[in-house]
C-alpha cells in the first residue's frame, strides 16, 4: 500500500513493508502533489530503447525495425512499478525520411500514464560516395527528428493513506488527463564506430492539474535532457569487439544522472555487459542476434544499498527486430 506523508510544506510518497518506508516516486511539493525528478520512462537498455528518447533515431536502422521492452521493478513490492514499450519505425527508400509510431504503458503505485507517438526524421547522408537505398551500421550521417504525442495520465488515490485525512489536497479518489506533447532529437552515426544522440523529450512540460470536488493534486512536468555516446574497439575485427558507452540524464530541480557502460561482442552475434549508474546502482547485461534479423536483450539492475532485500529485483527485456524491403533478414552488427 502508498502511503502519503506530510511535512512541513513537502510531501513525499512512501512504500510500507513490514517496518521499512522507501521513497519510491520522488519529492512533491507543496500546491497539491507536485512532482520533482526524473519524469520521463527509462530503460536500462539504453542503446536498444534510445529510440523511446529520442525521434531522430526513427528509420535510422533502415527499411523496418521493430522495438519492444518490458522494465519491471521492485518485485518485491506490491503493486511494484512497471513499463512497457512498442516502437515500428521505417525509412522510406532512397527518401532519407524515417516514419515511426509508438505506444507505451507506464504504471508506478497509484500514478500511471499511457500513450501513442507518431515520429517523424530526416537524415542527412554525409558519405557522398556512398549511396545506398536504406541505412544501415555503415552509414554515415546526421539526423534530426521529431515527434508528437498524446499521453494519458492517471491518478488513483484509492492507493494513497493520507496522515492528515482533513487535508483537503489528498483526499481525492482518482482522476485522469489528457495532455499533448513533444520531443526533438539529433542524432549522428559514423558507421559502426560512433553514434551520438542528444534529445529534448517531454518539450511542453504542461503541469498536470487534477480538480475535483473532493480534492486536487498538481504535478508540474519538466523538459529532460538526455545524451548518450557510443562507440566500437574492433579488438580483432569479426571477432571481438569492445562497445563503450557513456550517456547522462538530467532535468530541473534533480541531480544529473550518469551512466557508464561497456559491452563484449563475440563474433557480432552475442555480447555481455556492465553498466554503472548514479547514485549507487550495477547492471549486469547480454543479449545475442537469432539469425542476424532478431535480437533479445536483458539486463539486471542491482542497487547498492542495505534496503535492496526488501524491495526486490529489478529485470528488463527488450526486443528487436530488422527486416529488409522484401521482409527478409536484415544483416545488422551488435
Amino acid at each position: 500500500m502508498w502511503v502519503v506523508t506530510s511535512f512541513g510544506d513537502k510531501c513525499y510518497f512512501h512504500y510500507m513493508k513490514q517496518l521499512y518506508a522507501l521513497i519510491l516516486i520522488c519529492a512533491l511539493s507543496a500546491t497539491g502533489l507536485q512532482s520533482y525528478g526524473q519524469q520521463v520512462e527509462e530503460f536500462n537498455l539504453i542503446r536498444e530503447s534510445a529510440i523511446a528518447l529520442n525521434p531522430a533515431l526513427t528509420g535510422a536502422s533502415g527499411f523496418i525495425n521493430v522495438n519492444a521492452a518490458f522494465r519491471r521493478q521492485f518485485m518485491s513490492i506490491s503493486q511494484s512499478p512497471y513499463t512497457a514499450y512498442l516502437n515500428y519505425n521505417m525509412q522510406f527508400e532512397r527518401k532519407n525520411v524515417g516514419l515511426g509510431a509508438s505506444a507505451i504503458y507506464d504504471a508506478t503505485g497509484p500514478t500511471g500514464k499511457a500513450g501513442a507517438t507518431i515520429a517523424l526524421a530526416y537524415q542527412f547522408n554525409l558519405d557522398k560516395r556512398s549511396r545506398t537505398a536504406f541505412n544501415d551500421e555503415n552509414s554515415h550521417m546526421l539526423t534530426l527528428g521529431i515527434s508528437a504525442s498524446v499521453l494519458q495520465y492517471r491518478l488513483d488515490g484509492t492507493k494513497l493513506i493520507a496522515n492528515d485525512i482533513n487535508d483537503p489536497e489528498l483526499t481525492f479518489k482518482s482522476a485522469t488527463r489528457v495532455y499533448p506533447d513533444a520531443s526533438f532529437g539529433i542524432y549522428y552515426q559514423y558507421k559502426q564506430y560512433l553514434n551520438v544522440n542528444i534529445s529534448v523529450p517531454q518539450i511542453m512540460g504542461l503541469d498536470l492539474n487534477y480538480k475535483k470536488p473532493d480534492g486536487t493534486a498538481s504535478f508540474r512536468r519538466r523538459p529532460h535532457l538526455y545524451g548518450m555516446i557510443q562507440g566500437r574497439l574492433d579488438m580483432s575485427p569479426g571477432k571481438f569487439a569492445v562497445d563503450p558507452v557513456f550517456a547522462m540524464r538530467w532535468v530541473y530541480g534533480a541531480p544529473w544522472q550518469i551512466v557508464t557502460s561497456a559491452r563484449m561482442v563475440i563474433y557480432n552475434t552475442a555480447w555481455v555487459g556492465f553498466n554503472y549508474r548514479t547514485k549507487n546502482a550495477v547492471q549486469l547485461e547480454g543479449g545475442f542476434n537469432i539469425k542476424q534479423w532478431v535480437r533479445l536483450a536483458y539486463v539486471y539492475d542491482f542497487i547498492l544499498e542495505d534496503y535492496r532485500a526488501s524491495i526486490g529485483q529489478t529485470h528488463e527485456i527488450a526486443l528487436q527486430i530488422f527486416l529488409d524491403k522484401k521482409g527478409k533478414k536484415k544483416t545488422t552488427g551488435l
